[in-house]
């Protein structure tokens, strides 16, 4: 073959394999971008459906956990108000034996009780709305939740605020509620507490409920045959007597619901912020009362002999150990 004719062959078959690789080329990078099109379309629709899912769930989850986390708020403030009012009276001698105004102050005794059970009652209402939303998807809720709960059932835990160090020996179980025995009782079981939350819960024909006021809760615990009575009484006659030295396991609750209420108000107080602050009492709420503000707490009176350790740092090192046992707000 002359060599212009092979030239002219190899050429010919040259831009051939060049024209068929340029088309295949062509087709597989075609076919690449219509699946990546196709890809992307998919993955906008899924964050699209993802986004209108998560705006309707936390609309859902507002619309349900608002206004009760309001009401428990406001109640958290009611609760922490009473239990440094408790050291205060202890401070001024209106706990001591000769005087205790909750054995002989109906109001102080009933005003009190209402106020330990009414986070109680708040947190049924929370529960029973939460069934059909997602509580993921908002941290902030999700901690006011946690710390609701835990509000709610630290009187269940008596026998285990007992056991941490330094040990208080304690057998409430041989007990009877409002007895006059050496050992009181100092926590109750949960299916009481539960009982007692629940019959302060008022419940509309038109499913709307409500958690009575303390005026309604007088009135019907003065009929002695009424279901609220019949409830709540183990938790008012556990407040016979009490004073922060001789009821000491109830008091280790009590502190440690000092700072669920703190840590409830601070996030309330920080809901739509970034959450940035790593030791922020919203999140950690074992810090939510600094050694600063331990005084209110001091229940001791002039010439006390007792020692700081025993007011100012055991039962807040207890509600640490407790609070930090019971919630892990950072998951």
């Amino acid at each position: 073959m002359q060599p212009a004719v092979l030239a002219a062959v190899v050429t010919s078959s040259v831009s051939i394999v060049v024209a068929v690789l340029s088309v295949s080329l062509n087709f597989v990078n075609q076919s690449r971008l219509e699946e990546l099109k196709d890809k992307l379309s998919g993955l906008a629709a899924e964050r699209d459906a993802r986004r209108s899912y998560e705006y309707d769930a936390l609309k859902r989850l507002y619309a349900v956990t608002e206004p009760i986390l309001f009401q428990l708020s406001e109640r958290a403030e009611e609760l922490q108000a009473s239990i440094s009012g408790l050291a205060r009276t202890a401070r001024n001698g209106d706990l001591d034996p000769d005087r205790n105004w909750l054995r002989k102050d109906d109001y102080y005794r009933l005003s009190t009780a209402h106020r330990m059970l009414a986070p109680v009652a708040l947190f049924h209402l929370l529960q029973d709305g939460l069934t059909q939303v997602d509580l993921g998807l908002d941290p902030n809720t999700r901690a006011q939740y946690l710390i609701s709960k835990y509000l709610a059932w630290a009187l269940t835990d008596h026998h285990e605020f007992a056991a941490y160090e330094p040990r208080i020996p304690y057998h409430s179980d041989a007990v009877e509620i409002g007895s006059d025995a050496q050992v009181p009782r100092q926590g109750l079981a949960s299916g009481i507490i539960d009982a007692a939350g629940e019959s302060l819960i008022i419940r509309s024909e038109g499913g709307t409920a409500k958690v009575v006021r303390f005026g309604e809760f007088s009135d019907a615990y003065a009929a002695r045959d009424s279901e609220l009575y019949k409830a709540c009484a183990p938790v008012v006659n556990m407040l016979n007597d009490f004073h922060p030295q001789t009821h000491p396991v109830l008091w280790r609750i009590l502190i440690a619901q000092a700072h669920l209420c703190a840590a409830c108000i601070a996030t309330r107080d920080l809901a739509g912020t970034p959450r940035e602050q790593p030791n922020s009492p919203a999140i950690r709420p074992w810090l939510s009362i600094p050694e600063s503000r331990r005084n209110v707490y001091d229940w001791r009176q002039p010439g006390d002999t007792t020692d700081d350790y025993h007011v100012l740092v055991e039962p807040f090192d207890v509600a640490r150990q407790y609070l930090q046992a019971r919630l892990n707000l950072n998951k």
